[in-house]
């Protein structure tokens, strides 16, 4: 909380500025705190018209709603929402983009956020539109049916500096995609850039053939209490780790989560779909009360495994276990049951 620095700064609402949509007035406030080094601007409570994609090109700029919703078994989805964001633009287009402004000579953006919306897609693509953003922070947002992702992170083409999207935070995000094929959330990046070193807490995606969070080309992200549920008859998977056909650098790698939980089996991609495979993505602590399954790792990639019963760590295709009474060395045994050595202790 101590992190929403938009508190401390100054504070408009759409309301006095003119436009026939929500969409539009937020663009004319954002333009005004631009001018002014930064602001919130406050969206009020019930739901708004969002007409065409909002474009925030300066740092710390905030906007603040009502507060969100989640995923509901019965009843209207989002009808307990405080401030509800509702696209009516164009089939398949971005609702909300934070973006530095590509160019050779400019600095990355920093902080900005959003807290307290729920973004209903009605065809659109994207619900927010993270690239080449730091020290932003995000909470409290619903995303419901979006046809690519209601969270999607990346980097823009050229900067003066580096332009991985990084140090910003999510917290209490939650994401409904059953009619939709689209993600929760969307981890990405270029040739020399990526989503990196960001921080999630409490996030909540429920899928069901399309799949939850996907993790591309990005590195070193913490997740803490990430939860996905896959709806009955679904195909879709929880967490999905790519490769790529480029360069080992551009895989999902060395991506943190604890206390995972989920119904189903993730993926991590290997040399079988990919050139280069995922790996090192690391689970610790992950949800064994509730029987959420390893993923399942293709050949070459690589994943670290432990849940709440047990130590059990996954290294490729095999799994291994530590032996009861540890008298020198640990032991793994490989699919065929055969016992392994693993290391010895000094």
């Amino acid at each position: 909380m101590g992190h929403w620095r938009g508190r401390d700064r100054s504070s408009v609402s759409i309301d006095a500025f003119s436009g026939a949509s929500a969409s539009l007035r937020v663009t004319a406030a954002a333009a005004y705190l631009a001018t002014v080094g930064g602001g919130k601007i406050i969206v009020p409570q019930g739901t708004h018209t969002w007409s065409e994609t909002v474009n925030i090109n300066s740092s710390n700029i905030f906007i603040e709603g009502a507060g969100a919703d989640g995923s509901h078994d019965v009843g209207t989805q989002g009808a307990q929402a405080g401030t509800t964001l509702n696209w009516t633009g164009a089939a398949g287009g971005t609702m909300l983009s934070y973006s530095s402004v590509s160019g050779a000579s400019n600095q990355k953006m920093r902080g900005g956020g959003v807290r307290g919306c729920l973004f209903r897609a009605n065809g659109g693509g994207v619900g927010l539109d993270i690239q080449s953003l730091a020290s932003g922070l995000f909470e409290d947002l619903g995303f419901n049916e979006f046809t690519v992702s209601g969270i999607n992170i990346g980097c823009v083409a050229t900067l003066g500096e580096a332009k991985d999207t990084q140090e910003n935070r999510f917290s209490r995000i939650t994401g409904r995609q059953i009619t939709q094929t689209g993600a929760v959330i969307t981890l990405d990046g270029g040739s020399d850039s990526n989503a990196s070193m960001n921080y999630f807490e409490n996030v909540f995606g429920v899928h069901k053939d399309g799949n939850a969070f996907v993790f591309n080309n990005c590195d070193n992200n913490i997740f803490m209490r990430l939860r996905a549920f896959r709806a009955v008859d679904g195909t879709g998977y929880p967490v999905v780790f790519s490769g790529s056909d480029t360069a080992l650098g551009q895989v999902a790698r060395s991506n943190v989560f604890i206390a995972y939980s989920a119904n189903a089996a993730g993926i991590a991609k290997g040399t079988s779909t990919y050139t280069h495979a995922s790996h090192d993505n690391i689970f610790l602590a992950s949800d064994a009360d509730n029987a959420t399954p390893i993923p399942t790792i293709e050949a070459g990639a690589t994943l670290w495994w432990t849940d709440t019963k047990n130590a059990v760590t996954q290294f490729g295709t095999h799994t291994g276990t530590a032996d009861v009474a540890i008298t020198g060395y640990i032991t793994i045994k490989d699919n065929g049951g055969t016992s392994r050595k693993l290391a010895v202790i000094a």
